[in-house]
């Protein structure tokens, strides 16, 4: 069977660069600026030292692990000549527990891919949504709402089956364009992901962790020593895990998965710092993991909202 060219959709790209517009004016010094004077201004109306501190406590962070290296070790997914025999299937999915996020509708709808979400929440009846009540798993009233996003997230064959690919997005991220040429792009690898803006190392990150107070920093601590005790080396690399596209058909990426949420449940820290590692443990060719870009904001064919 020949191959076929695939040629995304005109409206496609044009929400992309209209988005990118948009991305590049959010990033520019006057926007940052003036948000900044905002926030500041309103800090100060209301009294709200903690927004101060936070403040401190970020820019102390960004300034003292930030990595100019980046992570050069994982090559970027290949968009050009993207070709196949038939269209995989793919599911593109979201989890969101209580109300913690806006249901956000995606803007392009590709008619060969579906579109889970996975909630508690009642959603419209008219949302391009597909819902998957989980209040129907035995795990949602034996496990807390971050454990069990956690599950969905990075163990998709347990809830989508006979799918070739699925895409996770978190919750406060809006699909923009067509996502399938993601999908194309990376060949045969296991694993698709934003590999981190600044940082490409999980002990640099386990530092602005403890600052931030994003975890428990004794078991946090815990973690990485029994990582460093294994020899696990320093700037193996570090990813944004909001959006993660899954190659079902790879069995590394099942083996992969299901490595990642056993060390996951050990500690249940953040999932950054444990998904470097089992790549690492498993000898996993690096090949296998592809770069969506350096950083998961400057993506045009997503938009990324504040969580509430």
């Amino acid at each position: 069977m020949e191959n076929i060219d695939y040629r995304e959709a005109i409206e496609s790209i044009n929400l992309q660069y209209l988005n990118n517009l948009l991305i590049k004016k959010e990033n520019s010094i006057e926007y940052q600026s003036g948000l900044k004077k905002v926030l500041v201004k309103n800090a100060l109306k209301t009294r709200d030292f903690k927004f101060f501190l936070n403040h401190m406590k970020a820019k102390l962070f960004r300034t003292s692990y930030y990595c100019s290296d980046g992570n050069r070790k994982y090559k970027y997914i290949d968009l050009n000549n993207l070709s196949y025999i038939t269209l995989p299937k793919v599911a593109v999915y979201s989890c969101i527990v209580g109300a913690y996020d806006e249901i956000l509708e995606p803007l392009y709808l590709n008619d060969n891919i579906d579109y889970f979400l996975f909630t508690d929440q009642v959603i419209k009846s008219n949302s391009i949504w597909k819902k998957i009540d989980i209040t129907q798993f035995e795990e949602y009233n034996s496990t807390n709402a971050t454990a069990l996003n956690r599950k969905i997230k990075i163990l998709p064959f347990n809830y989508l089956k006979n799918y070739d690919y699925s895409i996770y997005i978190d919750g406060n991220i809006q699909v923009v364009a067509d996502l399938m040429p993601l999908v194309l792009g990376m060949k045969n690898a296991a694993l698709a992901v934003h590999t981190h803006a600044i940082r490409d190392c999980v002990y640099k990150e386990a530092n602005g962790i403890d600052l931030l107070k994003k975890a428990d920093p004794q078991k946090v601590y815990e973690q990485l020593m029994r990582y460093k005790e294994e020899g696990f080396p320093e700037h193996y690399g570090l990813f944004q895990n909001s959006i993660l596209i899954r190659n079902h058909k790879n069995e590394n990426c099942i083996k992969l998965m299901s490595l990642w949420w056993e060390e996951y449940s050990k500690q249940f820290t953040r999932d950054q710092l444990s998904l470097p590692y089992v790549i690492w443990k498993m000898k996993l060719n690096l090949n296998e993991v592809v770069s969506l870009g350096n950083d998961v904001y400057q993506n045009p064919r997503f938009r990324i909202t504040t969580h509430q």
